[in-house]
Parts: C-alpha cells; structure tokens; sequence
C-alpha cells in the first residue's frame, strides 16, 4: 500500500524576501535534527530556517527574524524545530518562547513536549532533567543547565524576556513598551553572546505598531534583518489563496477557506487568510517613496562635513559626508574598531572636520578623533533634537539628495520611530533597528546647511 501525501497547493515562496549575506547556514543542522525526532516540513518551513539561520563569522547572519504567515500554515513547527536545536544541538543556554496570551505559549509548550515524549525520541529525553508543567511557569531543562521556557506578555511589560534565542510569537501584539524593556535584557548578551530574536505573526492590525515597523523594515531590507512574508497583493488576483497560505492543501483544505470567506467579512477574511493590511504610519515621518524620491547619482561637490554614528551595541557605524545639496554615505560597516582610522585617513585627505553627537553612543569615538588632531563639533542633545527635525522637513520637501552606493539607507530611514523629547522629536536609535546611516546622513545635513553648524576649516589653518 502507498501512502498517498497531500497535494501541496500553496505558494512556497514568499512575496518578501529579505535574506542577509551568509557564508553557510545551520539549517541543515536543523533539518537532521528535525527527520531524527520525526518531525517532517514542508519545503517552504525548510526555507525560513535556511534564511534565518545563515551564519558569518562564528555569528548568526540576521541578529532578527521576522516570519509574516496566515494562521494554521505551519509556523509552530518552525519554532519548535528551532528551539529544539537550540537547546540540543546548539546548546543554547537560555530560549525563551512568548506569546502574547497564556494559551498560546501553553500550546506552544505542549507541542514541544508532545515531540520529547514520542516514542523513538528517548536519547533526547535522557538528556532532561526536568519538565515544568506548572500554570505560567512552563519550560524544560536539561542535566547541562540548558533551557526552555515558554511565558506570556499578559501581564508584564517584556521584564525578564531574555536569552540566547527569542522568540516573540503574536508579534501583532507586541508594544513598544515590550521591545524597549526586551532589546535593553539582549544587550548584554550582544558582547559576549550571539542573540536572536524571532518574530512571527499574521499580518498586522491597525494597531500594531511595532509589527507595522518591522514589515516596512523587512520589505526595505536591512542587511541584519531576515524576512519572509506570505501575504496576497489584492484579494482581487486569481491566485490570492495559494501565494498567501504555503500550506494549502496540507493543513488548510481549499474548502474550508471558502468556508471563511463566507463566515468573515471582506476585511477580516483578508487579514487573517490572505495577509493584507493597510500599513498604519506610526509617528515615523518618512515613508519608502518619500526616502526614494531624494535618492541621486550625484556626489557633492564642494563638501562641508563628514558625520558619523554607531549603534547602542556598537556593531554597526556609519560615515557621510555633505555639502549644502548633496549627502553622501560613505562607509556603513560592522562593529566600531574601524571607524578612528578611516575618519583620520578621511581628515588627512580632505581636511574637513567631523560632527559627533557628543551624547550618543559616538560621542566617545568622537573624543578619540579628536585627540588624532580631527577637529570635530559635538552635538548637545538639544542639536540632535533640531537637526532631526529641520532634516526631516528638507526630505519631505525634497530640498537634498542622497547618494547611498550601499545601500543601506532606505532600510534605515523607513525603520526609524521617533522619540519624544519635550514638546518635539529625536530619531529613537533603540526603536528601530541599526539606523546609523540615518544619523550619519541627518547630522551631515545639518551640519552643512547655512549657517553652517560645524567648527570652520580656517580655525585649523
């Protein structure tokens, strides 16, 4: 007798792709641990754990994994393929699996265990030295210290949502407040660690500003930012079901679909079946049309100023360079180590002199800089205040271009939020993803628009 499999109907590509540069990935690793604990996915689950577990130097290519699916496609066994290989074969010390209610985390967990406790996975339960099964306190722990814990957002803020691998399922219902205190516990673990985070959700509800911002993050791409969407253009194209919902034919029948169509409204039916949701604005001020429409070919030519800026982790900076209509970005790299002799190397040849936010996560770089000989203008927290602002209403104005050869800042333009700061508004560096080529590119702006903001040239000769 064959055993006759399911026709897979579904689209196994997503719409969005953002895949970071990697030398190998680690999901092969994961597949073979997967078929050893019986665990059988489907080509497009294969994927996402391609994409997301790429590796570059010892580290995972993507520090962030957003996953964007239709409800019932499969995403749960992605994450529990995930976390088990963490636990097991990467030897994760700390995953943390939340979810933004009780009875999601729990189900979550009992998948997990259901795998544990099937039979043939006995040399994976030797290994456990204990299971919690108490109401809230769910996890597993192995003889080596390693563990599981799978929590709620409920009733907390995100305090304690920390590890090695996290995972941020219903991401819907993530809040600010929820990121601000979850990125603050991975800091740590930045130095010395190798952190992930994942996100997965449906699409977005109008409400969901933080989902909202890491969709326009993902569709931009961001070379640190994994992200697969499944979703329809319009609920109106011929084969709107298939590209949104891979697993159709597999776990949701065609005709259940046309079940719900009849059950949900038009706009419900959309979101939940097909992915589609208007994208909210959240305060950002600039959109990907707004960003492109001042992206140029053209380099400055009479430049003023070069700018710099780096991340709170200090694993990304960047480098621009601006005259009065032009902003170029120059150097947008991993890590800080190479930043003092590149601005030094850039002041022997041009001799113009750099702007710092003397406050920011820069201010120090900019200290030894200056020490080199570099002249350098520290912005007062009341600078960057202003010079986010008047930047922003020169994009939207369209009054200078950007010339961006790397292209990294549309991702960082469309991702950034901002930040209140008295009656008005700074870029929130923590808020949305690595946006130094923002800053570089605002403060150079700044800096170079009359009256020029930066201390003169002719002080130095």
């Amino acid at each position: 007798m064959t055993l006759q499999l399911p026709e897979l109907v579904g689209r196994q590509e997503p719409r969005f792709l953002s895949r970071p540069f990697a030398i190998n990935s680690a999901s092969e690793e994961v597949l073979v641990f997967a078929r050893a604990m019986g665990m059988v996915l489907d080509p497009w689950q294969e994927l996402c754990l391609d994409v997301a577990l790429g590796d570059i130097g010892g580290e995972w290519a993507a520090t962030e994994v957003k996953l964007i699916v239709p409800r019932q496609n499969g995403k749960g066994e992605i994450l529990a393929a995930r976390e088990l290989a963490g636990l097991f074969a990467f030897e994760e010390q700390l995953i943390t699996h939340s979810a933004h209610e009780f009875k999601t985390a729990r189900e979550a967990f009992l998948r997990v265990l259901g795998y544990l406790q099937r039979p043939g996975n006995e040399w994976m339960l030797e290994q456990v030295a204990s299971i919690h099964r108490a109401h809230g306190e769910e996890g597993i722990e192995l003889h080596n210290g390693n563990r599981l814990n799978f929590l709620a957002r409920t009733t907390g803020s995100g305090r304690g949502f920390t590890g090695d691998c996290v995972v941020l399922d219903e991401a819907y219902a993530l809040t600010d407040a929820h990121m601000a205190a979850i990125i603050s516990t991975l800091s740590a673990r930045s130095v010395h660690g190798n952190p992930q985070i994942w996100y997965t959700s449906s699409a977005p509800l109008e409400t969901s500003i933080v989902l909202q911002r890491l969709r326009r993050r993902g569709r931009a791409g961001d070379d640190r930012f994994a992200y697969l969407e499944w979703s329809a253009e319009s609920g109106d194209e011929p084969d709107a079901v298939k590209n949104a919902n891979p697993a159709l034919g597999i776990r949701i029948s065609e005709a259940f679909v046309e079940t719900e169509r009849g059950a949900l409204s038009t706009e419900a039916f959309e979101r939940e079946r097909l992915g589609i949701s208007p994208d909210i604005e959240d305060g950002a001020g600039i959109t990907i049309e707004e960003w492109r429409a001042i992206l140029s070919p053209n380099k400055p030519v009479k430049p003023i100023t070069f700018a710099l800026d780096c991340t709170p982790d200090r694993k990304w900076a960047a480098i621009a360079v601006a005259d009065t209509k032009v902003v170029e970005l120059v150097e947008h790299r991993r890590d800080v180590g190479w930043l003092i002799a590149r601005a030094h190397d850039l002041w022997l040849k041009y001799k113009l002199p750099f702007v710092v936010d003397g406050s920011g996560p820069a201010g120090s770089l900019g200290v030894e800089i200056e020490r080199l000989g570099v002249p350098v203008t520290f912005y007062t927290a009341s600078d960057v205040v202003k010079a986010c602002n008047a930047v922003t209403d020169d994009i939207l104005g369209r009054r200078f271009t950007v010339l961006d050869p790397i292209g990294s800042t549309t991702a960082a333009a469309v991702s950034a939020v901002r930040k209140k700061s008295g009656d008005t508004w700074r870029w929130d560096r923590r808020g949305g993803g690595d946006i130094s080529p923002l800053m570089a590119v605002t403060f150079a702006r700044w800096a170079a628009t009359p009256p020029a903001r930066v201390v003169p040239f002719a002080a130095f000769v």
